[in-house]
């Protein structure tokens, strides 16, 4: 299955995988894949220098997912959904994703 996905400030170097030059991407991933499989496949794991999955999304980046905030690494990807990772923000980050 495919999902694109956007990346913001940091995000662009971190990756193993080509974007443009707006921040984005295609991926095509497993049927089942979850957040995890996508962080994975983007190579972020390799980037960060602490235990990224111990814990929840939200505690390293806030993630969108067709404009909706995901906060689970379990959450499964769907064909053709949209994923819009932000690098961590401090103060008023809900808000502003959902605002």
């Amino acid at each position: 299955m495919k999902v694109s996905v956007r990346v913001f400030s940091f995000l662009r170097e971190a990756l193993s995988v080509p974007i443009n030059e707006r921040g984005e991407a295609e991926l095509e991933l497993p049927t089942g894949a979850t957040l995890k499989d996508l962080f994975l496949a983007l190579g972020i794991d390799r980037q960060v220098k602490e235990d990224l999955f111990s814990g929840t999304v939200q505690r390293v980046f806030q993630v969108m997912i067709d404009g909706q905030v995901i906060n689970d690494f379990a959450y499964e990807l769907q064909e053709g959904q949209q994923v819009i990772l932000f690098p961590p923000m401090s103060g008023g980050t809900q808000e502003m994703l959902n605002g």
